[in-house]
């Protein structure tokens, strides 16, 4: 480094700006449906797998747990989380 009034005494800061977060396409329902039909049956649970799925896309948890629900709820467990 070259210093035009002599060499620094002391700390230096240097402050180094981040990665812009770049715009994040939303994956499509059938791309949703996809990975967590993949991560089931692996053997991950529902919740597991909408956790894993809904951090690596830019899709809210409760979109992708609803989506998951429609497809892998069992009819009798629909009705009961309607009835609460």
């Amino acid at each position: 480094m070259v210093f035009s009034s002599g060499q620094p005494k002391g700390e230096i800061t240097l402050l180094i700006e981040g990665k812009a977060d770049s715009p994040s396409k939303a994956p499509s329902e059938d791309e949703l449906e996809h990975e967590l039909r993949d991560l089931i049956s692996k053997g991950h649970s529902i919740s597991t797998s909408v956790k894993i799925v809904a951090e690596g896309t830019a899709v809210k948890r409760k979109d992708v747990y609803a989506l998951a629900l429609r497809l892998f709820a069992k009819p009798d467990e629909t009705e009961e989380s309607s009835n609460s």
